[in-house]
């Protein structure tokens, strides 16, 4: 009898309860375009840098161990409004 081989899992963030907001776009940004991100760019530079990589893209974001809704509503839900139809994020 032959093993069937694991399905990889999608990428996914981990937003504890003290997380890095430029952390988070930063893994976003590496899951997506396989980069590195330099760690010492502000909020403000990272955010353009998703919406540019999600722009027109379908996509799902899996976010783990998130505890505060603020990452949602502060933080991700402008850069990610403009994936493509049938994009998801799974919290």
């Amino acid at each position: 009898m032959a093993k069937s081989k694991p399905t990889p899992a999608p990428p996914s963030g981990c937003a504890s309860q003290e997380f890095s907001e430029t952390d988070l776009l930063g893994k976003i940004i590496e899951e997506g375009a396989g980069g590195k991100y330099n760690s010492e760019q502000s909020r403000s530079l990272l955010e353009p840098l998703v919406e540019g990589l999600l722009r027109g893209n379908k996509f799902l974001l899996v976010l783990d161990d998130v505890w505060d809704a603020r990452i949602w509503d502060d933080l991700l839900r402008n850069p990610l409004q403009g994936g493509a139809a049938g994009s998801r994020v799974l919290v």
